[in-house]
């Protein structure tokens, strides 16, 4: 499934009332004042750090829906899938056609998105 198409898939699916971390102050609870770097308590989520899901715009939605996350759905279901076949996780995901990069000192597994490094 390609990144969109599960970006998509979250973003429909996503209950309404599930909180998440407010867009606006990062999960913060206070908001910084651009003008005098006063904290103040953050207006989006009345400094609870999160709001809810049906009450973000869908410009918000998309940018909590990330690159990352999806590689580490995909991680966690790919390890999960060589488990189940007996196979290397690195050997399945590559079948599948993703990226895959091994650090064997760490023995972690990542896929290479374009984005920040997930590993698994």
């Amino acid at each position: 499934m390609s990144f969109e198409a599960w970006r998509d898939e979250q973003i429909a699916n996503r209950p309404a009332d599930m909180k998440v971390e407010c867009p606006t102050c990062d999960g913060e609870g206070v908001d910084e004042c651009s003008c005098c770097g006063h904290e103040r308590e953050c207006e989006g989520c009345d400094g609870d750090g999160h709001v809810e899901w049906g009450d973000l715009q869908p410009w918000q939605k998309e940018r909590l829906v990330s690159r990352a996350a999806y590689a580490a759905a995909i991680l966690e279901d790919g390890v999960a899938w060589a488990s189940w076949l007996g196979r290397e996780p690195a050997e399945v995901l590559f079948a599948a056609g993703f990226r895959v990069w091994s650090a064997v000192t760490s023995k972690t597994l990542g896929l290479d998105t374009g984005s920040p490094e997930v590993t698994a």
